[in-house]
């Protein structure tokens, strides 16, 4: 329905073969979810594999239609279709999609949300399929919850979220500030370029030369991953906890064990575990552990019975 919602279709021209198509949908769908969950603040769900769901209501689905050619076996075209619900339809949702539909803007908190494409330069468009003549020029559209003044600006991206903190009321942050601020000087990209080299490289004089900011221990994904239990047998470990991924690796007393993932709760790893061992989940990327779990140590109540 007209004003209720964004949608926006893509077209592609993948050098894929015809049985990868489906990756074109599932990686729509997880940059949808993690557009809206970080405009948002929320975490939703994909029903997979085009159905993104926060509380149990549809927020946003994925269509994807693709022409073959049949020679080469390969795409000669993909059309990927996405529709967020923004809010509900004029009249509200029709009573048989009640319990099933949902609209960002139902939330309580203000929200202001940013549509914008940066990739397309990785995507097989070109120039002359675009309205603007670029590949670099693309529309954006900023959407609230509640009242507030936008003007329209030409802007580049990384100029994108400054402006929108402005318009929010924020101006925390060093670079923020002088995309805010400075944004309309002559010497505006050189001051950039100062500031940046000064916070990166140099005497870091916009902090009195001592940087705040620490290192932190690094880990994959957003979320903590944990361990919340075990059930142990003679060959077979089954391991529970929160936010697993197929990247999560089961270690036994220090030792990697080959691991099956099976859901974000469970992992199950070939390996018999004693009374006294100590079982870890280990993030592994491209053989190498970004970041491991408190250790669990198995005691009789995670022991299988016989």
């Amino acid at each position: 329905p007209p004003s209720s919602g964004v949608y926006l279709t893509v077209g592609l021209r993948p050098k894929e073969s015809a049985e990868k198509t489906v990756f074109l949908t599932v990686a729509a769908a997880v940059a949808a979810a993690r557009a809206i969950d970080r405009l948002y603040g929320i975490q939703t769900q994909i029903k997979w594999v085009n159905d993104i769901y926060y509380q149990g209501k549809k927020l946003c689905g994925i269509l994807t239609e693709a022409e073959f050619e049949v020679e080469s076996g390969g795409i000669a075209y993909a059309v990927v279709g996405i529709g967020v619900n923004i809010r509900p339809p004029e009249g509200g949702f029709p009573e048989e999609l009640l319990e099933k539909a949902g609209a960002l803007s139902q939330f309580s908190e203000p929200t202001i949300a940013v549509f914008y494409g940066d990739h397309l330069p990785n995507f097989a468009i070109t120039d002359d399929m675009l309205d603007t003549g670029s590949i670099f020029a693309n529309e954006y559209v900023i959407w609230s919850n509640f009242d507030v003044d936008v003007p329209d600006r030409d802007l580049n991206a990384w100029q994108l979220s400054a402006y929108v903190m402005d318009i929010a009321g924020f101006d925390n942050g060093m670079i923020t500030r002088l995309h805010q601020h400075f944004s309309e000087s002559s010497n505006y990209e050189d001051a950039l370029k100062m500031l940046e080299y000064d916070m990166l490289y140099g005497d870091q004089s916009v902090y009195k030369g001592e940087l705040p900011y620490r290192p932190t221990d690094i880990r994959m994904g957003l979320r903590e991953i944990r361990i919340t239990g075990a059930r142990c047998g003679e060959k077979l470990l089954s391991v529970y906890g929160e936010n697993f991924t197929k990247s999560s690796s089961v270690c036994l007393n220090g030792a990697s064990c080959y691991t099956e993932f099976v859901s974000p709760t469970e992992l199950l790893a070939v390996a018999g575990a004693r009374e006294g061992d100590q079982i870890t989940v280990q993030q592994v990327s491209e053989g190498i552990s970004v970041s491991q779990t408190e250790p669990l140590t198995v005691d009789e109540t995670h022991m299988a019975k016989q």
